[in-house]
């Protein structure tokens, strides 16, 4: 199976990489197919917590209706930086070494996101350093709107993330 896994997944980057060329043929601009690849994920992203809200409220979960409107914010504008941040990352490479780093990416940012949810049981230090992550402003974020919170700091910092990952995306995502 592993091997299966490897094969299908390196099939898949071939194809991808097949599409990139002939997206790259058009006379679209490079900020255009990324923005454009940008809101196709956040309308899967939407639809998905979408989909995840409708069995989570007929399990019994009732969220604070001023908390909705910015968690959603918050997943729009957190979609948009992750996006930025994987087309920045996944125009730079060959597709096997891009999808080590990611997963590897992956994980780190998992664990600064944890520190954040994690709150007071971490020291403050490593939860101030967490929020300056991508992952760990977006928890900040999330959790804040759950409680009805705005935070402005993580919405921030969030936002840098998202302007950087989509200057680096148009600087460095090669079509080839």
């Amino acid at each position: 199976p592993p091997r299966s896994t490897l094969s299908s997944s390196s099939a898949a980057s071939d194809v991808y990489k097949r599409q990139l060329k002939r997206l790259g043929a058009t006379p679209i601009p490079r900020w255009g197919i990324i923005a454009g690849k940008s809101i196709a994920v956040v309308i899967v992203v939407l639809a998905q917590v979408a989909l995840l809200s409708a069995i989570a409220a007929a399990f019994g979960w009732r969220p604070a209706a001023s908390g909705i409107g910015l968690a959603v914010l918050a997943i729009v504008v957190g979609t948009v930086m992750f996006a930025a941040l994987g087309l920045a990352l996944g125009g730079t490479g060959k597709a096997e070494v891009v999808l080590a780093v990611a997963n590897l990416i992956w994980f780190v940012l998992a664990g600064f996101a944890s520190l954040v949810v994690l709150g007071s049981q971490v020291p403050d230090g490593a939860r101030t350093v967490a929020r300056l992550t991508p992952s760990g402003a977006l928890a900040d974020a999330l959790r804040a709107a759950g409680d009805g919170h705005f935070a402005a700091a993580s919405f921030v910092v969030v936002a840098v993330w998202a302007a950087l990952g989509a200057a680096a995306a148009v600087k460095w995502f090669r079509f080839d």
